[in-house]
């Protein structure tokens, strides 16, 4: 009977996988987008004048609010014109906390391309979301 389990031991030692597995995913660490809006003012860091219709000239705010993150994460937001031409990158470095607020303002130039606008929000190089806007003259 020992040698029965002597046997089994060594079967189960073989089978052990010595390969790390990568390309999982901890959810628990990685930031998660509870609400993003866009406004045309921040006030004590909440939006004021939500909408998704701007003027040239106008400061289009990016509000985020993320649930909480047990990790520092670099956020990106990408500004396509309504050609699809990248016009803009701003990143923010977010630390661990609950319910953490990020803001992305760019100042809309009297020459901005007229159109729809499109944000694509990045976590670390992941695509998280993106939203719509228009800028009219």
């Amino acid at each position: 009977m020992k040698k029965m389990w002597i046997i089994f031991i060594i079967f189960l030692i073989s089978c052990e996988s010595k390969e790390k597995v990568t390309g999982l995913v901890d959810y628990a660490t990685e930031p998660v987008i509870e609400d993003i809006l866009l406004a045309k003012r921040i006030y004590d860091g909440m939006p004021q004048g939500i909408a998704d219709y701007f003027y040239r000239g106008d400061t289009v705010n990016l509000w985020i609010l993320w649930e909480e993150s047990r990790d520092t994460h670099e956020i990106t937001s990408l500004w396509f014109t309504p050609s699809g031409n990248l016009e803009d990158s701003l990143t923010l470095r977010i630390v661990v906390g609950k319910h953490l607020i990020t803001i992305f303002s760019k100042p809309m130039a009297m020459y901005s391309d007229t159109g729809e606008w499109e944000i694509a929000v990045f976590s670390d190089g992941d695509f998280k979301a993106s939203v719509i806007f228009y800028l009219d003259e």
